[in-house]
This record gives structure tokens, C-alpha cells and sequence, in this order.
């Protein structure tokens, strides 16, 4: 990075109708108090490699609990702090969740254990739409909120 002082901005526009762009561009100059004239790729190569020192600190970090929690084995040790309302109660035994789900045709343990083995399941038609549907919003609502788009390349 250049220091120095930072001369007067020139006006400059970045079309032909004279319109000023919103986003700047990777040879976009700016004045960085302390530093000097940086363009915005020496900012952005910055902030990635700063974005992987923190990254690589706070994974080395352990994830402790609090001291007030109390020590067990299972749930039933857990220690529960407030309950919010009431558990519903039925004149009926409620079905589990997979158990609704293959009742309705919308899951298949079955064939999830023939691909992948016991306690999977595969979920089908509107279920299977709606979990993807759910996973497209809430990549739709953190993208640009300090969240990167990753995916997993699958080889078959």
C-alpha cells in the first residue's frame, strides 16, 4: 500500500451518461487515514487475510461451558432453567415426526437405509420441495451479512 498524503478527489463519473456508479470498482482509489492512497483490491486483500487470522484464532479457541453448568451424563442430568408455556396435551398418542412422515408418503426410511444406512431417511414430493425451499430462504436472508455461499462438489 502507497502512503502518503492524499490529494483533492478529481469528480470523475464511470458512463457515458455521466452517472456515478454505487459500487466501486477493484482500481477505485481511496484516502485511508494513516495509510494513504489504497485501491479497493489492496482493501479487499487485506480484509481476506485478515478475515482467515481471525478465523484460524478462533478456531483454536475451545468451547467451554459455563461455570454455573451442572456436570451429567445424559439428559436427564440437564438442569432446566424456565419453561415457556404448556406442553399441548391429546385425547389420542401423537405420532412421532417420521412416523407422520411415512404415514403421509412424504418420507422413506426404508430406501434411506438401503443408500446410506440406518437412522437417515429420504424425504419425498412436498417435503423434499419444502426443505430446499427453506434452505434457499435462509441462504437468501444472510447472504451479504457477513456469509459466503459454499457448496460441496459430489463425485458419483
Amino acid at each position: 500500500m502507497k502512503s502518503g498524503l492524499c490529494p483533492k478527489p478529481e469528480k470523475t463519473t464511470d458512463n457515458k451518461n455521466g452517472n456515478f456508479s454505487l459500487f466501486p470498482r477493484p482500481e477505485d482509489v481511496f484516502c485511508v487515514r494513516g495509510i494513504g492512497r489504497v485501491t479497493l483490491s489492496e482493501i479487499e486483500a487485506t480484509d481476506a487475510s485478515l478475515e482467515e487470522e481471525i478465523r484460524t484464532i478462533l478456531i483454536a479457541l475451545p468451547n467451554t461451558p459455563a461455570d454455573d453448568s451442572p456436570d451429567g451424563d445424559s439428559d436427564e442430568d440437564a438442569l432446566e432453567l424456565r419453561r415457556v408455556g404448556t406442553p399441548k396435551e391429546f385425547d389420542f398418542k401423537p405420532l412421532e415426526h417420521f412416523e407422520l412422515g411415512e404415514k403421509l408418503g412424504l418420507m422413506d426410511s426404508e430406501q434411506a437405509a438401503v443408500l446410506s444406512g440406518a437412522r437417515f431417511t429420504l424425504l419425498k414430493g412436498p417435503l423434499a420441495r419444502m426443505e430446499r425451499a427453506l434452505g434457499r430462504l435462509s441462504l437468501d436472508c444472510h447472504r451479504g451479512k457477513a456469509f459466503d455461499d459454499k457448496a460441496e462438489k459430489i463425485m458419483s
